[in-house]
């Protein structure tokens, strides 16, 4: 009876032994898992261990562009001429003695300007030029016609310099009355090219007040003489 119970306590004890070591084991190897270990087939524990790369990073750094800089200061040239800095007159082409080339009822004169200013002015182009009268600048007839073919270069007119436009007069006689209207001018009214204002030049020529007929041509202005 004694030895009954005694073998029977000893099996109570080895069962206890038995499942304390199988739940130590369980623990354990719980404790393994939760620590970042996988256990191979073969049942080998490898442990794992992530490695973090650093993203190479790159720097562009702007090249600084030099500010451009303008040095010098331009030269300002003669500006062009005024009419308050022109005087006008009615004379011969290149300083030619007075009726040279003139018919019996044409004249081939020239305009002539003279700068009475005290600076340097410039001059380009045909003048705009008509005859005028009735004592108050009234227009009779057409304005000039402009001859094209004639040289017209910008002209620096030094203090009391002087340039021409050659000018053709047709005299209002060679036509009928009834066509002309034949009147008597009291001169010629000159616009400097590029210029609003007008200088007026006495000239006691026939004029027509119709407009059918060109009595005047002039050209561009040259030097002189």
């Amino acid at each position: 009876m004694d030895d009954w119970l005694n073998r029977t306590a000893r099996r109570r004890i080895t069962r206890v032994t038995v499942s304390a070591g199988a739940l130590l084991g369980a623990v354990l190897l719980a404790g393994c898992s939760a620590s970042g270990t996988t256990t191979s087939s073969t049942g080998t524990s490898t442990a794992t261990t992530a490695t973090s790369t650093p993203t190479p990073t790159s720097t562009v750094t702007a090249a600084a562009r030099p500010t451009p800089t303008v040095s010098g200061t331009p030269v300002a040239g003669p500006s062009r001429c005024a009419v308050a800095q022109l005087s006008g007159a009615i004379g011969e082409r290149n300083g030619a003695p007075a009726g040279t080339g003139d018919g019996m009822n044409q004249k081939h004169d020239a305009i002539i300007l003279t700068n009475t200013s005290g600076t340097t002015c410039t001059i380009q182009g045909w003048p705009g030029v008509s005859l005028v009268g009735d004592g108050n600048g009234t227009q009779l007839g057409a304005a000039a016609a402009l001859d094209r073919t004639t040289p017209h270069p910008t002209l620096a007119i030094q203090p009391g310099g002087k340039v021409q436009a050659p000018i053709d007069y047709t005299s209002a006689a060679v036509y009928p009355g009834s066509q002309c209207g034949v009147k008597q001018a009291d001169g010629l009214r000159v616009y400097p090219p590029g210029s609003t204002a007008s200088l007026f030049i006495t000239a006691k020529w026939q004029a027509c007040t119709s407009t059918t007929h060109d009595l005047l041509t002039v050209g561009a202005f040259v030097t002189y003489p």
